[in-house]
């Protein structure tokens, strides 16, 4: 169950702080522990603190994380009248810090949730071909796409159309589920935000670019309706630009019944290489 692979053990927990271990799974990776599970296990750390709904997180990513064991420090920093708190989470590996997040926390209220955007009109995930279906000769190594089911929307969109879109919009779903407390769902999004931004410039500049071995520096997740998971979920994500070696993307994620679970921004260093073009140069050619 994606729980497991995200799961930390409460070490120690005291008046405002817990500290946390974590042993990170192999079908974590795709070249390192991917940073929606290292976001994901960081977040439910909270849960041992407070038992509000996350609001907002956002995390620094300053060492890659390997497979094995992991410390995480959770503080919490604030907490207001109005009821909204503020917690720091730091990771450790091999006794170097590697993750800092701040995450606020607040009393859910029954008011309902309104947003100006509406979901991209696509098919039902019922209704199309799984990816292993159509490129399985040419599916992904990594044990990370293992722990997932997928439906693309325009996967085959690579570096081949005339005009091309920097964007990825695809169904996902946790193949052994997930858990049904806040802190569960909120952190099933994690892995789904971190992961969709180099398949979007892709999209422009074809899989044998250089950044597909891009590393996160950092993200920032705002959630909605985070109630509303419940099995597959839309990704929708834009490569905003490629500038150097630094990739700037954005994320939406929508639950099935259409309602908005969380929007994310984020940017990757792509390594080696710097890439000749920005992205916006490209999809004006």
């Amino acid at each position: 169950m994606f729980n497991k692979l995200s799961e930390p053990v409460l070490e120690d927990k005291g008046d405002g702080f817990a500290k946390h271990t974590i042993n990170f799974e192999k079908s974590t990776k795709i070249i390192s522990v991917n940073g929606g599970y290292i976001a994901a296990a960081m977040l439910r750390t909270v849960k041992a603190i407070c038992d509000d709904t996350p609001a907002n997180m956002s995390i620094q990513f300053i060492k890659r994380v390997a497979a094995g064991e992991a410390k995480i420090e959770t503080e919490m920093v604030r907490i207001s009248s109005s009821q909204v708190a503020l917690f720091q989470v730091s990771l450790f590996q091999k006794g170097f810090l590697a993750a800092i997040s701040q995450i606020w926390t607040f009393q859910e209220c029954v008011a309902p949730s309104v947003h100006t955007g509406s979901m991209p009109v696509v098919p039902h995930p019922d209704e199309m071909q799984s990816i292993e279906s159509i490129i399985a000769k040419r599916m992904p190594k990594a044990p990370f796409w293992e722990a997932f089911e997928q439906r693309h929307i325009n996967f085959l969109d690579m570096g081949k159309r005339k005009n091309p879109t920097p964007r990825s919009l695809r169904w996902m779903r946790h193949k052994d589920g997930v858990g049904e407390d806040r802190f569960s769902k909120a952190s099933a999004v994690l892995p789904i935000v971190d992961v969709l931004g180099v398949p979007a410039a892709l999209n422009v500049l074809g899989p044998t670019s250089n950044i597909v071995k891009a590393s996160t520096l950092n993200l920032n997740i705002q959630y909605f309706d985070i109630s509303s998971i419940d099995g597959w979920l839309l990704g929708d994500a834009y490569a905003e630009c490629i500038n150097g070696r630094l990739l700037s993307f954005r994320v939406q994620v929508w639950s099935i019944s259409g309602s908005l679970v969380c929007q994310g921004i984020g940017q990757m260093f792509t390594g080696g290489q710097a890439v000749d073009q920005t992205i916006n140069d490209q999809v004006e050619q």
